[in-house]
């Protein structure tokens, strides 16, 4: 998913540049002087662990965006304003995994419960089939069940 932002980084001026995200890390910037550079392959710390920050102050120096990413890259300041609408923002978060739903954790607790409540049913169902149904009273006589 391409995303326009603006850089800003050991200066005040902001660059405008194209991020590239996949699988929850940027795999691609492409500044208007540099095309192809590759911080997820080039295990730069620019990559991981992204948390997308909301902007209280909008005007001029942030180019009217309402996010940003704020990252340290060699101990500096690295800010990334992003341009995105409320829709756009809510694609790039599930992008980034960031919902509870996507959790590998709440997955398997779902499907745990799903397995414990279907063996259950199976259990009650053949006890009630087989062993209810065939109980017979003192007399011998087959008691009727509803």
């Amino acid at each position: 998913m391409w995303i326009k932002a603006f850089v800003k980084y050991k200066s005040p001026a902001l660059v405008h540049c194209m991020l590239l995200f996949k699988h929850g890390k940027i795999q691609e910037i492409e500044m208007e002087f540099f095309k192809g550079i590759t911080p997820f392959v080039n295990n730069s710390e620019l990559a991981d662990n992204i948390e997308i920050l909301k902007t209280y102050k909008q005007d001029s120096s942030n180019n009217f965006c309402k996010y940003f990413i704020k990252k340290s890259v060699n101990k500096e300041v690295f800010l990334m304003y992003l341009n995105v609408s409320k829709l756009e923002y809510f694609k790039l978060q599930w992008q980034l995994k960031k919902y509870l739903i996507q959790s590998k954790d709440l997955k398997m607790e779902v499907l745990k419960y799903i397995v414990i409540g279907a063996i259950g049913f199976v259990a009650a169902t053949v006890y009630q089939k087989y062993v209810v149904q065939n109980k017979t009273d003192e007399n011998g006589k087959m008691e009727k069940t509803k």
